[in-house]
């Protein structure tokens, strides 16, 4: 997941892609379904471990962010389907 890989290595090109969306040159546009699901798998008690940066208040954190600095879409259609995991058509 981008968002992970943006908070637990700051060097990392998912990292500089969150610094582009705070300095707003970039637009991120996000479902809520997205949002929820990013707080969810940020929440796992296996990456809470591995990535002790992953504090629940840093995952608040950085979810309030992202609604913040993001155009969220409340109805987004339905265009493909993943065959390995449909959940993550999102």
């Amino acid at each position: 997941m981008v968002f992970l890989q943006g908070v637990a290595r700051g060097d990392s090109p998912a990292a500089e892609c969150l610094r582009l969306a705070e300095a707003r040159r970039v637009q991120l546009c996000m479902s809520e379904a997205v949002l929820q699901e990013v707080a969810s798998v940020l929440a796992r008690p296996e990456l809470r471990q591995r990535f002790p940066a992953l504090t629940p208040s840093r995952i608040v954190e950085l979810c309030e962010a992202l609604a913040r600095l993001s155009i969220v879409l409340s109805e987004v259609p339905s265009l493909f389907t993943s065959g390995r995991d449909p959940k993550d058509a999102k």
